[in-house]
């Protein structure tokens, strides 16, 4: 069987008319050009991928190369003296291909929804000493000004009033924690807001503080100190770090990846926290609030507030396949956990 093609010299792009001699018994390769006639035997030439229309070719030991014009006589040569490769009896099988996509698909679903949640938490309750923890807040906390957040207005009756009922409502275990909360005061022009940084700091806003009863702030604090106590910055710290370092090692691009470990403090600022953590910050403030007799009305009423407050003029979003993918819990689904447990207050 004789080929038509063209012949590289090597490391060289032009190219010359050439043809090539397939034995038909044995795997012998006999390749002319230019008058010349050379003789190799098929486990001597590397072979390309067969992959939908890409030419196939055939690199002889110097390192030159012979392309046919027409490759599926020679691909059906090479099929019955060299094993198939695996990429090619993929392409061959469309639905080989669909499944290799799904698999592909719930292998990166699996890795971000529940093997890289897992590590981040092991890392972030067992492996991240105090001192990181402290510099990360501290570093976040002098960023505040930059996005917006000054100091607040709040009058010192007021502050000392508020850090009174911060000491009294945090749980013996919290306060005495190796890295115990605090509860800092700023004025921000984008609305009542309450947030925890990786060493424990809570920052409370102004508006908020105007806008809610003592009983609504303690349950937006035991919230914001559940986080604290589950370590869920630092784990969303460490997630949003191994996605980095994850992403830099599969395209091959380690530039940066440190200084996006170093910064992940403050870019957390812009991330939300996942279903699960706000379930878990949730049932903290729920259960302590009971501890403390106090109305689990009032944390249903100032969610419902920062819930209309965030919402705006935006319409509600009723059940859809976003729900499903979302990480962030819905708000009305929190808001029935605590009605839930406020009735079971009453009957209790």
């Amino acid at each position: 069987m004789i080929l038509e093609g063209f012949y590289q010299y090597p490391h060289k792009a032009a190219k010359e008319a050439a043809c090539i001699e397939l034995s038909g018994i044995g795997s012998t390769v006999a390749l002319s050009f230019q008058g010349h006639r050379q003789y190799f035997e098929l486990s001597d030439i590397t072979v390309s991928e067969a992959l939908g229309s890409i030419p196939l070719f055939l690199t002889f030991p110097d390192g030159s190369r012979f392309v046919a014009k027409d490759d599926k006589p020679l691909v059906e040569w090479l099929s019955e003296r060299k094993p198939v490769s695996w990429a090619h009896r993929l392409e061959s099988h469309k639905g080989a291909i669909l499944l290799a996509l799904l698999g592909t698909v719930f292998s990166l679903y699996a890795y971000v929804q529940i093997l890289l949640p897992w590590g981040a938490k092991m890392i972030a309750t067992t492996s991240i000493p105090n001192s990181v923890q402290a510099q990360v807040g501290e570093s976040t906390l002098s960023m505040l000004s930059v996005s917006g957040f000054k100091e607040s207005k709040l009058s010192s009756e007021r502050q000392k009033a508020l850090q009174g009922l911060f000491q009294q409502i945090q749980p013996v275990k919290v306060r005495n924690a190796s890295l115990p909360v605090k509860l800092v005061f700023r004025r921000s022009s984008s609305g009542p807001n309450a947030f925890t940084l990786a060493d424990g700091t809570i920052v409370l806003t102004d508006s908020l503080a105007e806008m809610s009863s003592n009983d609504e702030l303690a349950a937006v604090l035991l919230h914001e100190i559940g986080h604290h106590n589950h370590k869920h910055v630092m784990q969303m710290i460490v997630q949003s770090s191994m996605l980095t370092v994850a992403s830099a090692w599969i395209i091959g691009d380690a530039g940066g990846v440190s200084d996006s470990v170093i910064n992940s403090g403050v870019a957390i600022l812009s991330l939300s926290y996942s279903r699960n953590m706000e379930r878990e910050a949730d049932e903290f403030a729920i259960i302590e609030m009971e501890k403390q007799q106090r109305p689990l009305a009032a944390m249903a009423s100032v969610f419902q507030k920062l819930d209309e407050e965030g919402a705006g003029e935006k319409p509600k979003r009723r059940f859809s396949l976003f729900s499903l993918l979302s990480s962030h819990p819905d708000m009305g689904e929190r808001l029935e956990t605590i009605r839930k447990a406020q009735q079971q207050q009453r009957l209790n």
